[in-house]
């Protein structure tokens, strides 16, 4: 089974990723297959070709660069998607296809409904946790004041909300909420079992 793990910033994907390491289970990580796939010759050049030279620095991609570029700009964002998804999606899959024979295989994928790309998976995790934390969390991780912390987490709200509201009863999304990170490995070892035993 392929168990799609995924949530909003700062709400404890990375606290998830970790258990499901140490219980032992194959974990893909997407963040991890994107880094590697944009300093690909390829990508790179596309990417410069794009968005302007100011982006490679010492024939690397300025990731913040890139960021302050597209952030703000929806059709710039779909544009570097356009670019560099194909590329992390062909990866997951050799990934996927390498690691066939594991009874369970989590792929860590952040931006899952966002890059569409849920046909990859059979049953998805969602790690939620209360807005205000969420906001606390980006700050101290991004030292970045608490307005733009609120910026950068209400974006992807609405997308969460919808796919709770649409999604949940499907028998595919699973929810956990993620108060503290004592409690969410709590949870997601109930969650865990849960799904093992229902496969």
């Amino acid at each position: 089974m392929n168990l799609g793990l995924t949530g909003g910033i700062a709400t404890g994907k990375s606290t998830a990723s970790e258990f499901f390491r140490e219980k032992g289970l194959r974990v893909i990580c997407a963040d991890k297959i994107a880094r590697e796939v944009v300093e690909k010759k390829d990508i790179l050049e596309a990417l410069a070709s794009e968005f302007g030279e100011s982006i490679i620095y010492e024939n690397k991609l300025d990731r913040k660069k890139l960021r302050e570029i597209v952030f703000k700009d929806k059709l710039l964002v779909e544009k570097l998607n356009s670019i560099t998804h194909p590329a992390i999606i062909s990866q997951i899959k050799k990934e996927i296809e390498m690691y066939r024979d594991e009874k369970i295989i989590v792929l860590d994928i952040p931006l899952l409904f966002e890059g569409n790309y849920e046909f990859l998976v059979d049953k998805i995790l969602l790690i939620t946790c209360d807005l205000e934390k969420q906001i606390e969390r980006v700050q101290k991780r991004d030292s970045v004041s608490k307005e733009n912390a609120e910026n950068i987490s209400k974006k992807v709200i609405p997308v969460y909300q919808d796919v709770v509201q649409n999604k949940l009863g499907r028998n595919k999304l699973i929810v956990v909420s993620k108060p503290s990170k004592v409690e969410a490995k709590q949870t997601i070892s109930v969650k865990e079992f849960t799904i093992i035993g229902a496969i």
